[in-house]
């Protein structure tokens, strides 16, 4: 009895099977059996090549501050002069004696083949901290010479030879500084570290690195008030630092650029009907051939898009935050732009039209290097920018639940 009643089990449970079946598509793989109907799968990922974008342009803008930045730099490097602006509240009495002054700059890196001499003069312009550049010392208030107006005397200077994390310490004419701290305009002490030195820069802690800690550069006065012996010690950080530069060098007009000196973008336009609307887009490659560039300590490029092809402001809302490093001695770079591309396309959805590709430089530290690009339109086709997508098109029929 007890195997009988198993063969009706096993029975009951073949024909379950055959019932099941009968009422589904299956489909032998090695994987397995997939018991879907075929169309709610939907198809393999298809893979597109865009090497014919519908324009190809690179915008300039206008040079901006760099005074938000986390370092700042000193020195030369392929055909840039970088110059540190800081300026500090000294808040000493207004009757003293200068004893001795220094100035201590915070050294991360070195750039180039040292020594490099540091020299501090002092501004006889002040600036604003987030519009000072190698024109202007704010919109509006041009320098009288390029570069940040000084004195042609120095302050002090000291030779550093080179290396990373290292402090520089420049001692200060204290007949100067004691000259200044009883003037008018006591109450700050704006500064400029200019560096001589062929091919060599140094990069420094800027106050903005951390905020909450004082471990950017550091002016120390040693002075006694009046009437008094005691030697007293002042120590501040700047209330202010930005780098300027200045780019000496040509730009190849036939080029696509992408750049922080000269500030640079460039923007594509594709035609993008051919992929179904609600198609998901699986991964978007850019692919540019390098011609040239100047990279001054690190590159990153980033993409976002854009209604229309003219420059923007990179610290403002990208759609892609994130960005590739890169090189002038690169030959080919590869960006992802996968999240542009779905977000540009998504827009579409809606009724907006894709818009632009954008490419901006972005960092929190450089405030120089450009990087350029063969164009579109380009006689050699297989230096042309182009565009490798793999993307999913949508299922056309629900899921059978």
């Amino acid at each position: 009895m007890k195997k009988f009643g198993f063969l009706k089990f096993k029975l009951w449970l073949y024909l379950s099977l055959i019932s099941v079946m009968g009422c589904s598509e299956q489909t032998e793989n090695d994987l397995g059996t997939i018991m879907l109907p075929s169309d709610a799968v939907g198809r393999l990922p298809v893979r597109i090549e865009m090497r014919d974008a519908l324009e190809g342009v690179s915008v300039q803008g206008e040079t901006a501050g760099k005074g938000t930045r986390t370092m700042v730099y000193v020195g030369r490097t392929k055909q840039y002069e970088l110059r540190t602006v800081l300026t500090f509240r000294p808040d000493v009495p207004e009757e003293l004696e200068v004893i001795a002054a220094n100035l201590q700059l915070y050294v991360v890196s070195t750039g180039g083949e040292g020594p490099i001499t540091l020299s501090v003069q002092k501004l006889t312009t002040d600036f604003t901290e987030e519009e000072v550049t190698w024109a202007q010392a704010a919109v509006g208030r041009p320098w009288m010479m390029q570069g940040g107006d000084y004195e042609s005397t120095p302050l002090g200077s000291a030779v550093y030879q080179g290396g990373i994390f290292d402090t520089v310490t420049v001692n200060l004419d204290p007949e100067v500084l004691k000259a200044h701290l009883t003037g008018p305009d006591r109450t700050q002490l704006p500064l400029i570290v200019l560096g001589e030195g062929e091919d060599v820069f140094v990069k420094l802690l800027a106050r903005e690195v951390v905020p909450t800690q004082p471990v950017a550069a550091r002016l120390n006065i040693i002075y006694s008030e009046a009437g008094s012996t005691e030697q007293l010690l002042r120590e501040r950080r700047p209330w202010k630092d930005a780098t300027i530069a200045h780019y000496q060098g040509t730009i190849n007009e036939d080029r696509l650029v992408v750049g922080e000196l000269p500030p640079s973008q460039v923007f594509f336009s594709y035609d993008f009907h051919d992929i179904p609307v609600e198609a998901t887009v699986n991964q978007a490659l850019l692919h540019l051939s390098v011609s040239g560039g100047a990279v001054v300590d690190s590159f990153l490029i980033t993409a976002f898009a854009a209604n229309q092809a003219s420059y923007v402001d990179v610290e403002g809302d990208l759609l892609s935050v994130s960005g590739t490093g890169a090189s002038e001695n690169d030959s080919v770079l590869v960006l992802d732009i996968t999240r542009t591309i779905q977000m540009m396309l998504l827009q579409a959805q809606f009724g907006e039209a894709p818009g632009y590709l954008g490419l901006a430089s972005t960092g929190t530290e450089v405030s120089a290097g450009f990087m350029e690009f063969y164009p579109d339109t380009g006689p050699d086709t297989l230096l042309r920018p182009y565009l490798i997508m793999v993307y999913s098109e949508p299922s056309k029929a629900p899921l059978p639940y």
